[in-house]
């Protein structure tokens, strides 16, 4: 073994190995089964170490289950069915979907992507991922649009899709509706107006309104159900000034009673809030603007305004009527356009929408039936379900995605639906499955332009990874699935939507267990993003510190708990790295040629506290993983390692060979040899790559191709709580006997011969525990005797109260 670790050498190697192999294959045998719903990461042009952060953890399962008896099933596949998809491949051809037709733009999508994939799935191979990659899929690939189109028309035929309006962003400058993503915020000045409404037999009631020239649209007037000011009017109806109309006046905590007069005018839609009301309280639409950004005829003697002209005029009539008491100035937030700067209106059309609200219960339910790791996040998931007011609208207006499998008779309206044989389709570019409507005969028949949302395919992942429609036998075998591994802010959208369509399709959960962890934040604790480009790829990261380093750190908070990005600690990690590395240098050494036989050894109290030791260890780093607490499996890791192994056992060892027995060597090298090989199995499931050349490199005479195909270390049982308790009282006084050479400055190296170590035990029980250990305390610090007091010395020991001094010959004294 070289002196140094050479990580990018290893790594290289490892990764090439375990490919060709097909180390990670899965193959249905008699073995249990642990499967993973694993998360396809968005295509990008470059994957960040806080979008892999999700994957580290899984893979720390996935490779645990392996070497405790588990056939592990862990596909990946990639999500390029969405937005930063088409983002990133109208960059680089020059292409714009909104100029294709949509097939032609999902083959140029899956054409331009697969080079992409193929170099993002090099940066998780080089991270050390153990997918199964031969269960490999796209969410935009023919059976994914399949699996898509099928559940839709599944929950149609169910009932428990259908149409209604409701509004989508709109660019009246580009002429299109835009994504959320493609917009953005800014502040904006604005005159709020203190208008009055008439309420028939009551004062007036006083909304400030900013948009004034949204008027004619207004639907409601909301209060918090708390302000005492207004409840006299929850109930009645309030007179909509110049225009006539008159509207209910309702409450709703959304509703803050400081802003403004506290009175909300509602309108379909001046505002994002006007949006939400509107959906849960299903009010009435009064479509006010054209997608020019005009008015329509319900403004009256102002149709054909834009709508700064249209503020200015409604302004300017009210003041005439005197029905403006004050006016104030404030700032609003205002949605714009990024790509031309326009602001964005609200438009309206029919769109699908999923019953969900009357499942609420239900999904509780099932909630209930699954694990949670951590618990906490299920109170986050039942929030979420308790609070939904509105039922998931899944249409979207833009040109890539999975589109819906329907027509329209555009006399009549009448839905026709494609036919399950014919799926994947286009209505765009198929003809629809009949030529002239069933209902009233006409041939005029159109197709449904509206895209699906993501989230609809991807809360079918888990049925796109078991092939639901294409082999019902392995479906069938694997569904349910046992994991589901995601982050904490999408419980409310992938888990609870994908937990939603497995109820609605099969009757029951998707998955046994949930593993929720949180996110990577940067040094100033803000949330790594692409967005945001606060991070350092993957791959630069892995060349600066080698993939055992990140996956080390990464291993460093428990689930549910954010992980800052320091770079010191993947320092630190290189450090724990070097020292394992050192230690089976020692313990290579320290074996040589020696077979190593599972026959009784005479062992010392030191190896057998040693193997107390491990046995605690791998009682605990078990019950970690087992309970996805990798952070306290990895502490116990790491202390076992560095204080008892390498600090405490090694270094006596290391100081007593010249002095030891054939029988003597014999017992420390079947701890050395056994007690390393648990170390780095225990080790492996963190950092695979370093303990893969450990395990090939020291223990040629084990029969796995692989240490991650090795079974898992159980108890040896070798030792007693006697012998534990010896060992620690050494560490113990080990660590009292530093502390007074480092209080009094004593240069260990130059005063070795001269160095006296005193001990007072008061207690007799502590006499006997003592000399078994006394002549380990003596190597330790290669002293040829100790000298005993019997008066008590302040300096104690921390766990086991004996008085320890250490000072030089010839120095004055504390006795």
């Amino acid at each position: 073994m070289n002196k140094h670790y050479a990580f990018f050498e290893i790594e290289e190697k490892w990764k090439k190995v375990w490919n060709n192999n097909n180390t990670y294959k899965f193959e249905q045998t008699d073995k249990p089964i642990f499967s993973i719903d694993t998360p396809p990461p968005t295509v990008i042009g470059k994957m960040h170490l806080g979008h892999s952060f999700g994957y580290t953890l899984l893979d720390f399962v996935a490779r645990f289950k392996r070497m405790n008896g588990f056939q592990v099933f862990f596909p990946f596949g990639f999500d390029d069915n969405g937005l930063p998809t088409q983002a990133l491949i109208e960059k680089i051809t020059g292409k714009k979907a909104e100029d294709m037709n949509r097939l032609e733009f999902i083959e140029l999508c899956l054409k331009e992507t697969k080079e992409i994939e193929n170099k993002l799935k090099q940066q998780w191979v080089a991270l050390g991922i153990s997918a199964e990659w031969n269960f490999y899929y796209s969410t935009i690939d023919k059976e994914s649009r399949r699996i898509s189109q099928y559940s839709f028309l599944d929950l149609f035929n169910k009932g428990r899709v259908y149409q209604k309006d409701a509004p989508f962003f709109w660019c009246p400058h580009c002429k299109k509706a835009v994504s959320q993503r493609e917009t953005k915020h800014v502040d904006e000045k604005v005159t709020f107006y203190n208008i009055r409404f008439k309420v028939k037999g009551m004062d007036d009631l006083i909304v400030s309104v900013s948009r004034v020239e949204f008027l004619p649209g207004c639907v409601a007037l909301f209060v918090n159900p708390d302000d005492e000011r207004y409840k006299k009017y929850v109930g009645l109806k309030a007179k909509v000034p110049i225009f006539e109309s008159e509207v209910p006046i309702l409450t709703d905590r959304r509703i803050s009673p400081n802003r403004g007069t506290g009175v909300k005018m509602c309108a379909t839609f001046a505002d994002n809030l006007d949006t939400v009301l509107f959906l849960a309280h299903s009010l009435p639409l009064k479509k006010v603007i054209d997608n020019q950004g005009k008015l329509t005829s319900l403004a009256k003697e102002f149709e054909g305004f834009f709508l700064e002209d249209a503020r200015k005029a409604i302004v300017d009539r009210l003041k005439k009527l005197n029905l403006i008491e004050s006016e104030t100035e404030g700032i609003i937030l205002e949605r714009i356009h990024k790509e031309c700067n326009t602001k964005i209106i609200y438009q309206s059309k029919k769109q699908w929408f999923v019953k969900i609200l009357d499942l609420k219960e239900k999904l509780i339910e099932l909630g209930n039936k699954i694990q949670w790791n951590p618990e906490f996040m299920k109170k986050r998931f039942e929030s979420w379900i308790k609070n939904i007011e509105w039922d998931w609208n899944i249409s979207r207006q833009r040109k890539f995605g999975v589109p819906f499998p329907v027509w329209y008779c555009k006399d009549c309206g009448n839905i026709i639906l494609a036919k399950e044989e014919d799926l994947p389709v286009d209505p765009e570019v198929d003809e629809s499955t009949v030529n002239k409507c069933p209902r009233c005969g006409s041939t005029n028949i159109i197709p449904e332009t509206d895209v699906m949302d993501t989230w609809a395919t991807s809360s079918l992942n888990p049925f796109i990874i078991t092939r639901w429609l294409s082999d019902r036998g392995f479906f069938e075998k694997m569904f349910p699935l046992t994991l589901r591994v995601q982050s904490h802010d999408i419980i409310y959208t992938w888990l609870t939507y994908t937990l939603l369509k497995s109820h609605l399709h099969e009757n029951q959960t998707p998955w046994k267990e949930v593993m929720i962890h949180g996110f990577v934040n940067d040094e100033e604790g803000k949330k790594i993003s692409l967005s945001r480009g606060n991070f350092k790829g993957v791959l630069e990261l892995i060349n600066s510190y080698g993939a055992d380093a990140i996956r080390f750190w990464a291993a460093s908070k428990n689930l549910g708990e954010d992980l800052a990005l320091n770079e010191s600690e993947l320092k630190r990690a290189k450090r724990v790295i070097n020292k394992l590395w050192n230690v089976s240098r020692l313990v290579r050494e320290l074996l040589k040629d020696h077979k190593i036989e599972d026959s009784k050894y005479e062992l010392r109290t030191l190896e057998k506290w040693l193997f107390y030791r491990l046995d605690e260890v791998i009682t605990k780093v078990t019950k970690s993983f087992e309970s996805y607490k990798f952070a306290d499996g990895r502490k116990e890791l790491e202390v076992f390692l560095i204080k008892d192994f390498s600090n405490t056992y090694l270094k006596i060892v290391s100081k007593q060979m010249n002095k030891l027995s054939d029988k003597e060597l014999a017992a420390v090298r079947f701890a050395s040899y056994h007690v390393l090989l648990a170390l780095i199995k225990m080790f492996s499931p963190i950092m695979p790559f370093i303990t893969e050349e450990i395990y090939h490199t020291i223990y040629v005479n084990e029969i796995n191709k692989s240490i991650h195909l090795n079974k898992w270390p159980s108890e040896f049982k070798l030792g007693t709580t006697t012998d534990y308790d010896c060992g620690e009282m050494l560490k113990d006084l080990i660590k009292a006997a530093r502390r007074d050479i480092q209080k009094k400055s004593i240069k260990l190296k130059e005063n070795k011969e001269n160095l006296i170590i005193k001990v007072h035990i008061k207690e007799k029980r502590y006499s006997i525990l003592f000399d078994k250990i006394r002549e380990y305390l003596k190597e330790f610090f290669g002293i040829s005797k100790l000298e005993f007091s019997d008066s008590e010395i302040k300096n104690k020991s921390d766990i086991y109260k004996i008085g320890i001094e250490v000072y030089l010959k010839n120095s004055e004294s504390n006795f």
